[in-house]
Formats: C-alpha cells, structure tokens, sequence
C-alpha cells in the first residue's frame, strides 16, 4: 500500500505546530528532572463520547489523564471527543485540514527556496561587481548558517520553579485515533489515514503481548501489517439451557442432564404445556446451537462447527437445508411460536439463559436447574473489532503515541480515569471495587476505552470479570466466517446481489412451506442438479471461477489439511 511520505522539514514544522491548549496550561506539573534528556510532547487522543458527556468534565479528565501521562513520559494528551454521529466527520475534516497545511508549507518551502536562490545570485553578482571595480580590493563573504539548538523550552511554574513547557496545538492535529468496527478500520487503512505499528508491537510496545489475547491481537492486522491495537475484552458468552428440576423430575425427562439441543427436549415441553398452565415452557427462540451463516444471520448457506471446532478444521459452506438438524430445528421452532410455548411468565420448564463460565457454581443455579451447556461462546467481528485504538498517518512521532496506547493498555489507573472520569466527581468505588457512575456527565462506552482486563469494571459486570475473561476467552470457539467478506469487484458485484437474492428467496419459501423437511429435501436436489444455478456455483467446491471466487476456494486457501 502506498504511504505518505513527509519531509523531514515538514515533520518538524508539523512537530512545532502542534500548539492549541483546548484549555491546558501548557505547562508541566512538577519540576523539571535534570537526569531525564525527554523533550516534552503534546499529542491529540481523538474518539468517541457519549451525548451527555460535557466540555467540563472532558477538560477535568484530560487533566487527570495528564497527571499521570506526564509523569511516566512527559506526555500531555489532549482528548479530541465527538459524539458518534459526528465522529468521521470530524476525522475527514481534521484529515483535509492537515493535507492543506502540507500543501501550504510544501509551497512556502519551495518559495523560500527560491528567494533564498535569487538572493544568492544577486550577492554573487554584486560581489562579482565590486572586484571589478577596484583590482586592489578582494572580498569575501562567508555563508553562515542558523542554528538552533534542539533544547528543552523552560517556563517558571506558580511557585517559581523551572519547569518544562509542553508544547500546545495550532490547527488541525491527529495523533491516537479511535475505531470501532471491522468496517472502519479497513476503511480508514484504504485511505490512507493510518500508519503501520508492527515494527512497534515487536519493539518499544512489545509488552502488549503479554495483555492482550492472541485473537485482539491478530485481530489490528489488514493485509499483513498491523494497523491497531484492539481493546482485550470478553469475547462472548455461553449460552445455557435452565431445565426446571422438579418439573423434568415430575414428567420423567430422565435425560435431562445429556440434553444436547432444544429437539431432546420437545417432549418435555409437550408434558408441561398439556399440564402446567402456569408455567410457560421456553422463554425465548434460539437458533441450533453451533450453525454459523455466512452472512453473519440467518441464510440458506453456512456451516456446521462443533463444540471442539478450531481454524485448522475445514468448514466449507453448504446449504443448511441439506443439514438433518437444521431442518428439523427450524420445523420444532415454528411449532412452538405457532403453539403458544414461547412467551415471559414467572416460571420456566426450560430457560435460555446466557452466562459466564463461573455462573452456574456463583448463582447456585443447580440447586432448581439441570443445566445444558448448549452453546460455548463464538468470538464475532461485532464483539472483537468494538474498540481498537490507531496511530494517525499524520502523527508526528510514533512512539510517543504508542506510549499512550500502551499505558491505556497495561495501566489500570490511566484507564479508569479514561473509561470512567474523575474519582468523587464522575463515579465511585464500590467495597468489591466494580464502579458506581455518580452523573452522565462522562460518559463512555466501557469496551472503547482500552484492554478492559486491566483496572476496573462498572457495577454491571462481575467484579472477578478479569479472571473469567481469561479462563473464558481461552475456550471461546472461532467461527470459520471470523474476519471474512466476499470481496466485492464490479465483475462478481452483479452476480453476488443475484446469488443473495436467490438464497434469501429459497430461505423464505421454506420458511412458508406446511411441509418444510419435503421442501428442503427436494431443493437439495434441484440445487444438485442444476449446475448452472447462482446458488449451486457459490456452493460448489469444484466451482473455480474468477468472477464469484467462490468459498471452497477460500476456504481451501485459509485452512489447509
């Protein structure tokens, strides 16, 4: 990919234009430390804020941010904040600000040049001139050049120490840039606006390896280079099923405790429907446990993964329809809604439940529950792509940004004050040390805001969530259609709108059909048969053509035996 270069001229005049002050002193906060040769640095952290977050508290908080910033590197940080709806917006507008300050500073380089050319010439003429005037005078003129010594600015603090003066902001700046979602980040790699932080990740940040799952970290990677750090967090959650103890007992549903899917339990809930009009007899539809689609919902074309599955398994695409467990899942489902089995009542014969690892022994759910571990979690691209934090293309000095990224990585009290505000004014501690929020006056999404294994977690989450973070993520399966999309060009675009239209079609005609296991059989079969259908081409493993690139093919290439 095409990058940026800047001059080294342009770097520095970027570097000693970064000044504005969004309301900061521009000053240190202690005295200056003689034995520590680290210029003072102002950079920008731009991202996304809640409505309610107010321009006070931003300021309050960029304060205690730097309290700590400066004192570990002798960086000031200055919080560029925009709502969501805002948010790339602002980035495009501060991009083409700083590609005209380029512009303009390329063009006055280039003119001085010139004017510093023509006053040479003019003095080497006037020199010239002067010896020929008089054949007893010879002068010289000697080129002096300015130097300036690359030295700390100093300023006197309140209490008339020297101290180190930060530099402030003039213009348009973009240091640490924030993304969510898979969608931006590819986005903002094809534009250009980023710069590749792999030499960093295998250097001055390198500890980030150590707080940061595997699977975050592959995760800041577009087409081999490393472009973001991705927020650690808890990929997913397993999904139970809570079946009533007394109740199976009551009915006999001896096989409670090995039910593996919702089918092994249609007769129990036949018993309780026909005889317990007090108890509804599932509160919610859930898919089949362990069926990934394609699209990322719900498709005529997916795969089937199971409880152990990993990315060195081939999971090839195929027409669910052609799946037994599919079928028959989909026809008990549509008995259900239909049957007035699904609905919220005070009791349950069996309850879908999600939960984390350590649920079932912290709520003493088996005490009233036999309990079906029916689906482990499946990290997604929604879940793993949340928050992630970039370094602009147009920043002015790498490691200094990745310091920052870093402490909100591996420092708990940086990012406290970051996803939470200001101890006693924004939120509290409570005894199990989980966050109680005072007012909405800071408000930021907890997964946006850096590695959420380190420092604490809002009251919402349980307080031990680290630890089950750690233990969970290790047994969270990934689906075969992580991180992958149809390349789209404007030869196959044509031909894939046709292919979704057509298998969407097929998905709701046996959504419609009275008989749904002789529709999907006899589908299978047509589809097998007629090699020239859109949806059999996409499907097809010896299927190679160009212009659909079809998915055996990937498959084949990304999961090799």
């Amino acid at each position: 990919m095409k990058k940026k270069l800047l001059s080294l001229a342009l770097l520095a005049g970027l570097l000693l234009s970064s000044l504005t002050g969004c309301g900061s002193s521009g000053e240190d906060d202690s005295a200056l430390d003689t034995t520590d040769s680290t210029k003072t640095a102002t950079i920008t952290l731009t991202a996304i804020t809640g409505d309610s977050t107010t321009a006070d508290t931003i300021q309050a908080v960029q304060d205690a941010m730097n309290k700590l910033t400066k004192s570990e590197y002798k960086t000031q940080v200055i919080l560029q904040l925009k709502t969501e709806d805002e948010y790339v917006a602002f980035i495009e507008d501060q991009v083409a600000q700083i590609e005209a300050d380029i512009a303009a500073e390329e063009e006055a380089a280039a003119k001085a040049k010139e004017e510093a050319k023509a006053r040479k010439e003019a003095e080497k003429a006037a020199n010239a001139a002067k010896k020929n005037r008089s054949k007893w005078t010879t002068t010289t003129t000697a080129e002096t050049e300015e130097t300036t010594a690359d030295t700390q600015e100093m300023t006197l603090d309140e209490y008339g120490r020297e101290v180190a003066k930060y530099p402030e902001l003039e213009g348009a700046s973009l240091d640490i840039v924030f993304i969510t979602g898979r969608e931006m980040l590819e986005d903002f790699v094809e534009k250009e606006y980023l710069q590749d932080i792999s030499s960093e990740l295998s250097g001055n940040s390198k500890i980030l390896n150590k707080y940061i799952y595997p699977t975050f970290l592959n995760a800041g990677k577009v087409d081999g280079s490393t472009y973001a750090v991705v927020n650690n967090r808890l990929m997913g959650e397993y999904t139970y099923l809570l079946i009533d103890k007394e109740l199976a007992d009551k009915y006999n549903f001896a096989e409670a405790e090995d039910a593996t899917t919702l089918a092994d339990c249609e007769a129990f809930l036949d018993a309780v429907k026909a005889g317990e009009p007090d108890v509804v007899p599932l509160n919610e539809a859930v898919d089949l446990n362990y069926v990934q689609y394609c699209s990322g919902e719900r498709s005529l074309v997916g795969s089937m993964i199971k409880a152990n599955h990993t990315t060195t398994v081939k999971s090839i695409p195929k027409n669910l329809l052609g799946i037994e467990s599919f079928v028959t899942h989909n026809i008990l489902l549509e008995k259900l809604e239909d049957g007035g089995y699904i609905g919220e009542g005070e009791r349950y014969a069996v309850e879908v439940r999600k939960g984390y690892i350590t649920t079932p022994e912290e709520e003493n759910w088996e005490e009233k529950y036999y309990v079906v571990e029916y689906e482990k979690p499946i990290c997604s691209d929604e879940v793993v792509f949340s928050g992630m934090f970039a370094i602009s293309a147009y920043a002015s000095d790498l490691e200094r940004c990745m310091e920052i990224v870093t402490m909100l990585n591996t420092d708990g009290a940086l990012r406290d004050i970051y996803a939470f505000g200001v101890e006693g004014e924004n939120f509290e501690y409570n005894e199990d040390g989980t966050v109680h929020m005072l007012n909405d006056d800071w408000s930021m999404d907890f997964y946006h805001t850096g590695n959420t294994l380190v420092g604490s977690v809002p009251e919402t989450l349980p307080a031990n969530y680290a630890d089950i973070a750690k233990l969970q993520n290790v047994e969270t399966l990934t689906s075969p259609y992580f991180t992958w999309e149809y390349e789209i060009t404007e030869e196959n675009e044509a031909a894939y709108e046709e292919y979704l239209a057509a298998a969407a079609g097929y998905l709701a005609e046996f959504d419609a059909a009275a008989d749904k296991a002789a529709f999907a059989e006899a589908l299978v079969d047509e589809l097998k048969g007629d090699t020239e259908n859109i949806v059999t081409k996409m499907l097809g493993s010896d299927y190679n053509d160009s212009l659909l690139n079809s998915y055996a093919d990937f498959y084949s290439e990304q999961n090799p035996s």
